[in-house]
């Protein structure tokens, strides 16, 4: 997913997995003009929302400073604290 501000690229998210029952959101990145403005929120959801991820139901990814974001989302913190997992 690609987020576009007055057509430039303002942000990039990215999942990877078998699109069938497994996902990992590897980046998540808003340039830093940008953020605060609900830009990383919109790219996680369009991924969540995809329909060709639609059948995923079990999301991960790894975070060390962004948990509240994915929280609200659902996700929670696994045992090491960064790794973060969504079942759905």
């Amino acid at each position: 997913m690609i987020a576009l501000t007055e057509r430039r690229q303002v942000g990039f998210a990215r999942a990877s997995g078998d699109r069938t029952l497994f996902a990992r959101i590897s980046d998540v990145i808003v340039w830093p003009d940008y953020r605060g403005r609900g830009i990383g929120k919109a790219l996680v959801k369009a991924l969540l929302d995809h329909p060709d991820l639609a059948s995923v139901t079990t999301w991960t990814l790894n975070t060390a400073d962004a948990h509240a974001l994915y929280e609200a989302f659902g996700f929670r913190r696994c045992l090491d604290g960064d790794e973060m997992r969504l079942d759905r």
